[in-house]
């Protein structure tokens, strides 16, 4: 088979091989012979020879160079000088000199009509290629950064805005959604089974959780991804040895981020402070709007002592909790608040009403308070009504404040 020049060497381009160039001398077809023969006769280019040829001889099938071969070696012959009469000596060197020309005709044919090189998808316009991704599912975009580093940066480098990324982890299972695609990662027999749509693959001998956590943390780190809302979820049925196992790796992965994640709304579903460290201090602050805490156990609390000295606590706006231990002090920078205190006092939510009130960003609060509070002394305390734009409202376990 005739192999396009773009999978030779140039040495190979320069210099057919001989034994190619017998080939196209072997035996001819007599009627091919004397048209070609006829063609040199009057003139005709190779070209249009070879055209007229496929065109007259339709149930005679041949390959140009080989018809590029024999008319000219029909032309070398026809040539004068090459005709006159010579004695039986010299006939061997007309024969040398007859392939020679040939030959050299062959190797300027191949050189000036190599065949068209092969396009790469690589080729194509980067706005073409970023269309492409544009178009596919999360596990096909995991896949496509691992083919090469070219990839690797059209995939990077593209801008992606999810409106909901869900990150979760269950006994048998782990899931990842992205917006309304899920991936979910599968305990299987002696490995892990991925499904993304109608498609799957299995993977040999591989924690579900930690193909699940890889691909988040290489969600994450896209440099123009932009996310509204991240759920980040240990499921309350995990085993202790599983759910410790999972935060350890979890935080070990977050560390690695090349950036902090762009999310603007933070969700987490946890039972201590350690679990949300392995996510929460891993945010863009200046992007960080919005912090829910759920808790598995809303009768016990979560102590909050480190995560209220993170930078993304600080410049959040707008914080929903279930039973947080921390003074009301770190509530007051919030716009909206939503928690349950378990060891708040009177004297705490009047200190906390007090910095609201005069707060330029404050727009409203709900303290759901544990039995130890005495609501009727509170509202003694703080009065009733309306207070100039200002309004207080009393439950049967709950205070509220918000401007008007």
């Amino acid at each position: 088979m005739f192999r396009s020049p773009m999978f030779r060497s140039p040495a190979m381009r320069r210099s057919p091989p001989k034994k190619k160039i017998e080939q196209h001398f072997e035996k001819l077809d007599p009627d091919v012979l004397d048209f070609i023969q006829e063609q040199v006769r009057l003139g005709i280019s190779t070209n249009d020879a070879y055209e007229k040829f496929c065109q007259v001889h339709t149930d005679k099938i041949i390959k140009y160079t080989v018809f590029n071969c024999w008319y000219y070696r029909q032309l070398v012959a026809s040539q004068p000088d090459l005709n006159q009469s010579e004695s039986q000596n010299d006939s061997g060197d007309r024969e040398i000199k007859t392939e020679l020309i040939v030959k050299s005709e062959l190797e300027s044919y191949e050189t000036q009509n190599l065949e068209p090189e092969m396009k790469q998808l690589m080729d194509m316009p980067k706005e073409i290629i970023a269309k492409m991704i544009a178009e596919l599912d999360w596990e096909d975009r995991f896949t496509l950064q691992k083919v090469c580093r070219r990839f690797r940066s059209l995939v990077t480098n593209q801008p992606i805005r999810l409106s909901k990324l869900f990150f979760q982890v269950f006994e048998t299972h782990a899931k990842l959604k992205f917006n309304n695609q899920s991936v979910d990662y599968h305990e299987a027999f002696n490995g892990l089974l991925v499904v993304s749509g109608n498609k799957y693959k299995h993977l040999e001998r591989i924690d579900d959780w930690r193909v699940a956590l890889n691909d988040l943390i290489v969600a994450l780190q896209l440099p123009k991804l932009v996310v509204k809302k991240l759920f980040f979820e240990f499921n309350f049925f995990l085993s202790r040895s599983k759910r410790e196992r999972v935060v350890e790796t979890t935080g070990a992965a977050t560390k690695l981020l090349s950036r902090r994640a762009h999310v603007k709304y933070l969700s987490v579903l946890i039972q201590n402070q350690e679990e949300i460290l392995t996510i929460l201090p891993y945010l863009e602050p200046s992007v960080l709007e919005s912090i829910e805490i759920r808790h598995f156990d809303k009768d016990n609390y979560i102590d909050f002592d480190q995560i209220v000295e993170l930078d993304q606590w600080k410049q959040a706006r707008n914080l929903w909790a279930d039973s947080i231990d921390c003074h009301v002090s770190h509530l007051k920078h919030f716009s909206k608040i939503q928690v349950t205190l378990p060891f708040v006092t009177v004297q705490d939510i009047i200190e906390l009403k007090d910095a609201l009130s005069t707060s330029d960003h404050f727009k409203s609060c709900r303290l759901s308070l544990f039995p130890t509070v005495d609501v009727e002394k509170l509202q003694l305390e703080m009065g009733q009504g309306t207070r100039k734009e200002f309004v207080i409202e009393y439950g049967v376990s709950h205070v509220s404040f918000r401007k008007i």
